[in-house]
């Protein structure tokens, strides 16, 4: 297993449903679509997920079950590898995660500040 933690900062304000679970699932099979295509379908229709992923963590503030993402403010989630193969794949993304590729995440604008691993036991 190998854990990842994917960090970027909020650039216009807005807000995800409850931890931001869902858009940071959508989040990463938009990037999986971007670098793997094929295997992006392959892993949407598979009956077992080889990933975790984390809730997101930030400088935000919750407020009935919505998480409002501030401008200027650093935020992250975790994505764990539970197979070697995904291990690969969530590694290879390394080259999407630059401050010049923005995304949107809710309705908030964002942009990457990087992806680290932070920890892998075999």
């Amino acid at each position: 297993m190998i854990k990842y933690r994917l960090m970027f900062e909020c650039i216009r304000e807005g807000t995800v449903f409850g931890q931001g679970g869902s858009e940071c699932h959508g989040l990463f099979f938009a990037l999986l679509r971007e670098s793997h295509p094929d295997y992006s379908q392959t892993l949407h229709e598979a009956k077992s997920n080889p990933y975790s992923l984390g809730t997101l963590h930030g400088e935000g503030r919750r407020i009935k079950g919505i998480y409002h993402l501030n401008v200027g403010s650093k935020y992250s989630f975790t994505i764990s590898s539970l197979s070697d193969e995904m291990g690969e794949v969530i590694g290879s993304l390394q080259t999407l995660f630059h401050p010049a590729h923005q995304f949107r995440l809710g309705s908030a604008d964002c942009r990457w500040l990087g992806m680290e691993k932070i920890a892998e036991a075999h």
